[in-house]
């Protein structure tokens, strides 16, 4: 049985997967990762009888398409406006350039770069972005989604930062694993070594999600900017201090009508 998350990039995947890996953990499954069409090919391969987690975090549209029939799903989309400020601060700062050569050539671009070129020339590389040669459009396959898919659970990234521990519950629901039985920390003595207490995953989620909080392992509250980290920021709406006209007009023009799909303009 495979559960599907379908991300977008700098869009809180980091997160979001490390969550989905724990649950997948917790149910004795496997967590596959795929960055890339030929990553995510693999990965259903690999799927079998057992409970599987594939985290497809630059989902494109054509291959997912096919799969969705048929599996359950969640996709997370987040205001493209502020994942790209975010993919900004992290091309030039923070992203691992590890097998990535696109990005190291990127990096060094945006080095040249003051703040204002920076973004617009972000704004550039997203629209289409390669990863190890393939491509991965981020805007293009936002807008090219189908939002109306009912073994997919829409989710906003913002939502989701909000109230997170609702957020993963309504994320078990919508899988049917949320009254799993999984093993609980308090069941599990080190002096006696007891059979470890059970008790749903429902009941679990909350500490799951606390334990993948990026900001408090960091002693940091969302909204704290340290452009060192790979969790810069945090709170929805950064767009705003970052965005020029120049920006704003090149959104509206490229994709005039995914601001108001998503939600994020009436």
């Amino acid at each position: 049985m495979a559960f599907f998350y379908f991300g977008h990039h700098k869009s809180g995947s980091t997160w979001i997967a490390s969550i989905l890996q724990t649950i997948a953990r917790h149910l004795h499954g496997r967590y596959l990762h795929a960055y890339t069409p030929e990553a995510f090919s693999r990965a259903i391969r690999q799927i079998d009888d057992g409970p599987t987690f594939v985290s497809y975090v630059n989902a494109e549209p054509a291959f997912v398409a096919p799969l969705v029939v048929d599996a359950k799903g969640i996709h997370v989309v987040r205001d493209p406006r502020d994942l790209a400020v975010s993919a900004y601060f992290s091309h030039r700062f923070t992203h691992s350039l590890d097998h990535w050569p696109e990005l190291r050539r990127q990096r060094q671009i945006l080095d040249r770069l003051d703040m204002t070129d920076g973004i617009l020339a972000t704004l550039e590389f997203l629209e289409s972005m390669r990863v190890d040669g393939q491509p991965v459009a981020i805007f293009s396959s936002m807008n090219d989604w189908n939002y109306e898919c009912p073994n997919v659970l829409e989710l906003r990234f913002e939502d989701l930062i909000r109230n997170p521990i609702r957020g993963f519950e309504s994320v078990c629901s919508h899988f049917g694993i949320h009254d799993a039985k999984v093993r609980t920390r308090s069941g599990w003595s080190r002096l006696w070594r007891r059979t470890p207490q059970t008790a749903t995953l429902a009941a679990q989620v909350a500490r799951i999600v606390a334990d993948a909080d990026p900001f408090a392992h960091r002693h940091r509250r969302p909204g704290e900017v340290d452009l060192r980290s790979h969790y810069r920021h945090g709170v929805p709406g950064d767009w705003k201090t970052h965005f020029s006209d120049v920006h704003v007009t090149w959104f509206k023009r490229r994709y005039p009508q995914l601001l108001v799909r998503l939600g994020y303009e009436h």
